[in-house]
Formats: structure tokens, sequence, C-alpha cells
């Protein structure tokens, strides 16, 4: 094997260790979601985030905390949701919030599963009062956003300085015996 093919052989190699590690961080760990730009159709929005976790092994559990907060419209008052007033369920297409003590319920769905870091999935959904003179208002707009832990950013940046001076070295090793 000459020094090209393992010089190539070693890309390839990195590029799929570099691959694989940006990969696992979006499969081990909760991720958390923020609302973006969400408006009902009565004027209202929808502002906050939640942590979910899609490796969970039940609907109740694959929400692990939410601060999410809804403001007046026409049709329904504002409310704030939060673990200490609602339970939280998922489908993995979205959230449930439901509280008995408020008589709301906020459903937030969206088209595909809640994955992947760095992306932005479309809402649908309404939210409801069962209590003194009702009311039902769907979202008109916006989205969920994911954004990646500093944390796998510092390690994926990290591999890459690795792979590089590895390669760097490499090369300098190859040019000097060459040169012999």
């Amino acid at each position: 094997m000459n020094a090209r093919s393992v010089g190539s052989l070693m890309w390839a190699a990195s590029f799929a260790l570099l691959t694989l590690a940006t990969a696992m961080p979006t499969l081990a760990k909760p991720v958390k979601w923020n609302l973006e730009d969400v408006t009902f159709q009565d004027g209202g929005t929808a502002v906050g985030s939640f942590l979910f976790d899609a490796n969970a092994s039940s609907a109740s559990a694959s929400v692990l905390d939410f601060d999410i907060t809804t403001t007046d419209g026409t049709v329904l008052t504002g409310v704030h949701y939060t673990p200490a007033d609602a339970a939280a369920t998922s489908s993995g297409f979205g959230i449930n919030l439901s509280s008995a003590s408020l008589h709301r319920q906020l459903d937030l769905t969206t088209g595909t599963p809640l994955s992947g870091i760095g992306v932005t999935i479309p809402l649908s959904g309404f939210e409801s009062s069962s209590g003194l003179g009702g009311g039902l208002r769907f979202v008109k707009e916006g989205g969920v956003s994911s954004v990646p832990e500093p944390s796998d950013s510092v390690m994926v940046g990290i591999g890459l300085v690795g792979v590089i001076t590895v390669w760097v070295r490499r090369r300098r090793v190859a040019g000097l015996s060459l040169a012999s």
C-alpha cells in the first residue's frame, strides 16, 4: 500500500469517525426545542421551549421540561405552562400540554419526528379552554428549532483539529522521507 492510499484511507476513516461523533449526541441526549414565531389565528402568540428525549420509554417521559407562555388573542387569554401546573406528553411529533387547574390544553404538532440538531420544523396545532366561556384557537404559523449543545460543538471542533494535526504531521514526515 503506497503513501497516497494510506492517506486516503486515513481521511475516509477520520471522516467516518467525525460523522459518527456528530450523530451520537443527537441520539443520546435530550434536545432543547425553542418555539419560533408561533402565532395563533386570533393574534395571540406562543413563546418558550421544551426539553425532549427521543429515546424515552413512554410518551409522558419524553418531555423532560417545558416553559411555554401564550399571549392574549381575541379568542383566548394567555397562559403560562410549566411542569408545576401542566402535564406533558408527546407522540414524537410535537407536544401536548394539559392543565386541569388552568382548564387549558396546548397541542403543538410537527409533520416530522422531533429529531435532529440545528433544524427548524413547521408547527400546527391548537390551544383550547374548557373553562368558563371555553374557546379554541389554531396555530396560524411558526415552528420549533433545535440548537446543538455547546459541548457537542466543542467536541466536534476538537476532533476536527486533531484530524487536521495528524494529517499535517504525516504529510511533513512523508515529505522529509521523500527528500532524504
